[in-house]
């Protein structure tokens, strides 16, 4: 696998992320089920790309999101992942930046 295409399936995990977070957070209230639709409608295939089944995802994902964003309003993190460069998308998504401590750290 080439740094190219390994660099846009991390970003399109941390896109699946992104998405099912705000599908989560969005099903806690009322009225949101045009924009769960939408959201889900648009990650769909996302995961068949990451496992090599479906190369033309990234043919539309950009515009696709683009769409989506007009849309819906609000901007979400979709395009800024997509528009990373390696060194930005390692200093975003790539630090251990957890909330809890390790299981090796709670244990001691």
């Amino acid at each position: 696998m080439n740094d190219d295409r390994a660099l846009l399936i991390d970003k399109c995990g941390e896109i699946v992320h992104a998405a099912l977070v705000e599908i989560r957070n969005l099903s806690y209230g009322p009225g949101n089920e045009g924009r769960i639709n939408a959201l889900a409608d648009l990650i769909h295939n996302v995961p068949r790309f990451m496992v090599g089944q479906d190369e033309h995802v990234t043919a539309y994902l950009k515009e696709d999101f683009e769409r989506f964003q007009k849309e819906h309003g609000r901007t979400a993190p979709y395009l800024r992942i997509l528009d990373m460069d390696r060194a930005e998308f390692d200093k975003c998504y790539r630090q251990a930046r957890w909330l809890w401590p390790e299981p090796a750290e709670a244990a001691t």
